[in-house]
């Protein structure tokens, strides 16, 4: 018995269904399998809130967008000890991403930034050090405020990624189905044959040669709209407090913060509109070029409107 299960392990039958055993556990553990709900939850989002966070999970992912980044915010006043734990270790479900786990606390945020980006603790080490130094910077003020705290780290990244301190792009998500089809369509190469592995992985080529062709002639596009509306959400979050500061001023007359007013709500009111139709867009070419013109038209009367208020 024992002579005949050793000459079975070593024919070539069997040595092919060792492999696809090998190809199965590869594929299991890479996509997803022994994932987490944490990890499970950015495989396919930018951002992951504890059960007990309040926060608008919706509203924060369109914030962050395609973005190579990844926000967790853990319960409040979690420790610091799992803060660092939750960031590093090896993360396939962030790979390529720079990763920050927050915390509220009573005045400010707790946070751990680590980089998951090629090549950041070895010949990039400079570079992922100055961006997890940065990324974080001025979130505290927002510590009741985790919306506009995600607008403060998304103007930070884009920074970032201006001075080629990040790598610039979209972040490629990795769903896990890809890698069992993968598997499966392997051990029915084995058991079937050859021909239903080459026609299925020349089908899956052709998919993933159009969607990359598709995804870079938008890029660029996609790119500046998304520069754009950073910009112009951290102007919006100035204006509310120069609107704060207009309506508490005793040196201006009546007529001057009603007109203030009017001005500060019809932007308001524009931007609200405007993001709604950046949010929900999903073409290209000269569609983006016509909404980057509303939002950067929108931003030039954000700064007419701040040069108003004189500085203090």
């Amino acid at each position: 018995m024992t002579r005949r299960l050793g000459s079975l392990l070593t024919t070539p039958f069997a040595l092919m269904v060792l492999v696809c055993l090998a190809i199965v556990g590869w594929s299991a553990w890479t996509g997803g399998f022994f994932d987490d709900a944490v990890e499970r939850h950015v495989r396919t989002s930018s951002f992951y809130a504890a059960p007990g966070v309040e926060v608008d999970r919706e509203a924060a992912e369109r914030i962050i967008g395609d973005r190579k980044l990844v926000v967790i915010m853990l319960e409040p006043n979690s420790d610091s000890d799992e803060l660092r734990e939750r960031c590093s270790g090896d993360w396939n479900a962030a790979a390529n991403t720079l990763m920050l786990v927050l915390s509220q606390g009573e005045d400010e945020y707790d946070q751990y930034t680590c980089s998951h980006l090629p090549g950041a603790y070895e010949e990039n080490f400079g570079k992922s050090y100055v961006a997890e130094t940065v990324i974080a910077s001025g979130i505290d003020q927002f510590a009741d405020r985790p919306l506009d705290a995600l607008k403060v780290v998304v103007v930070n990244y884009d920074l970032l990624v201006g001075s080629d301190t990040l790598p610039d792009g979209v972040r490629e998500f990795d769903a896990p189905v890809g890698r069992y089809v993968v598997a499966g369509a392997t051990v029915v190469a084995v058991v079937i044959g050859t021909t239903v592995a080459y026609l299925g992985a020349r089908r899956v080529g052709r998919v993933a040669a159009r969607r990359a062709a598709d995804r870079e002639a938008a890029g660029d596009a996609r790119s500046r709209l998304s520069a754009a509306s950073a910009s112009l959400a951290q102007q919006i979050i100035e204006l509310d407090r120069l609107y704060e500061s207009v309506r508490r001023s005793l040196r201006r007359s009546e007529k001057e913060r009603r007109a203030f007013e009017r001005k500060y709500r019809a932007i308001v009111s524009e931007y609200t509109r405007l993001g709604q139709s950046v949010v929900r867009f999903d073409g290209e070419g000269q569609d983006a070029n016509w909404l980057t013109g509303r939002v950067e038209e929108l931003s030039e009367r954000c700064r007419r409107l701040a040069a108003t208020v004189p500085a203090r």
